[in-house]
């Protein structure tokens, strides 16, 4: 038997043990160029994602992306935060050219009613945070501004049964505040780079949060992702390999590399 057959899934196990319970429920990697629809690569056709006026495909961090001109230009998608979940992870690659009022990522929310999730700009401040449903002490919020003109990695985690949620920017915790046990939705829908109102129509009329800029590899996992994995995600977009955490010959690869067991090509 090989040496490295048996060094690669042992020292997989050891340094990821908790790499394959990533379960992806939803990804837009919105890699088309054309067109007034964006696919859900996980969901199929039910998770199809509307394109909205302003909104189009540009040059993105990994691939295309959405590019959202901050009045006008939205996504609707069928929410995959359901009534119920006591468990979720949300993550995405987003570039702000300015930070408008409520500036919405991705949100299950409504104009006086709140849902199961509310991820974008916090009012004014120019800081991401993210609302769960009856947030209790608050949100989770980021202690400085994003950086303009510049891709973030954001990502956010909700553990119902730890009742807590963690703000994630460019693959460190900025965050850990108390949430609810179990999260209430409100319709049935939820808003790309909007904040839609309580009927879901349309984006809400008091304070619609148009995200101005671009974003790319949206996804959803149905548990709470540990540190390690949303560094790993982080990681991985920006060596170009997208949304997702590796499979274990991907981890194992990188930790022979760490321990210089596997040498470079020049």
């Amino acid at each position: 038997m090989k040496l490295q057959s048996i060094l690669l899934p042992c020292l997989a196990c050891c340094l990821f043990p908790a790499a394959s319970q990533a379960v992806l429920t939803s990804v837009y990697r919105f890699d088309e160029t054309s067109g007034a629809t964006t696919a859900d690569t996980i969901r199929g056709a039910p998770g199809i994602g509307n394109l909205n006026g302003g909104t189009s495909f540009v040059a993105g961090k990994i691939g295309n992306a959405v590019d959202l001109n901050g009045s006008t230009g939205y996504i609707t998608a069928l929410n995959t935060v359901p009534t119920g979940t006591t468990s979720y992870s949300v993550a995405a690659w987003a570039w702000a050219d300015s930070a408008p009022v409520w500036g919405s990522i991705v949100k299950n929310w409504g104009g006086a009613t709140p849902g199961a999730f509310h991820l974008g700009f916090d009012n004014a401040s120019g800081r991401i945070s993210n609302y769960v449903s009856v947030p209790t002490p608050g949100p989770a919020i980021a202690t400085g501004v994003l950086s303009l003109g510049a891709w973030h990695h954001i990502a956010l985690t909700y553990d119902g049964g730890g009742a807590t949620q963690t703000l994630y920017i460019d693959g460190s915790a900025v965050s850990t505040v108390g949430a609810s046990s179990s999260l209430t939705a409100i319709g049935t829908l939820m808003g790309i780079g909007v904040k839609l109102g309580d009927t879901q129509v349309g984006p809400d009329g008091g304070a619609p949060g148009f995200w101005d800029g671009k974003i790319d590899d949206l996804a959803f996992w149905s548990n709470t992702l540990t540190p390690a994995e949303v560094l790993t995600i982080k990681n991985n977009g920006d060596l170009g390999i997208g949304v997702g955490v590796p499979e274990p010959a991907s981890f194992s690869f990188l930790a022979l590399a760490a321990l210089g067991l596997v040498r470079r090509r020049r």
